[in-house]
């Protein structure tokens, strides 16, 4: 689970259209490795005026681009088709919220998703 609220606004535009200037995010860098089993990524979480969404792209860290797939507390996120490999997973306000949108989110999966891990910290 993590806390939206307590993040920071790193990205402005996801896939290229959808505006999530204003609104904290985070991202984490994926890499899945061959053979993963898993079919979605799930989001869970909002509140009113708080409606999560997540995003998987491949482009750098901050510019949201080269979108793969997304998803929302309603739809999960699909990997159907997702290729092992490096990716950027990330969870913020849909564009339709307001600025300052936030809240408590936690993500999920169905299967096996073996990834590799980049970096951790413990606070």
């Amino acid at each position: 689970m993590t806390d939206l609220c307590s993040g920071s606004d790193s990205v402005a535009l996801y896939c290229d259209f959808l505006d999530s200037a204003g609104k904290n995010d985070a991202v984490w860098q994926l890499n899945f490795a061959a053979g993963f089993a898993a079919s979605k990524i799930t989001v869970s979480g909002g509140a009113a005026g708080f409606n999560p969404v997540i995003y998987l792209y491949t482009s750098t860290c901050v510019s949201g681009s080269g979108c793969v797939a997304s998803g929302d507390t309603a739809n999960p996120l699909p990997l159907a088709g997702v290729s092992a490999g490096s990716y950027f997973l990330a969870v913020t306000a849909a564009s339709s919220d307001a600025s300052g949108a936030c809240g408590a989110v936690a993500l999920g999966t169905d299967g096996y998703l073996p990834v590799n891990l980049q970096t951790f910290s413990i606070d």
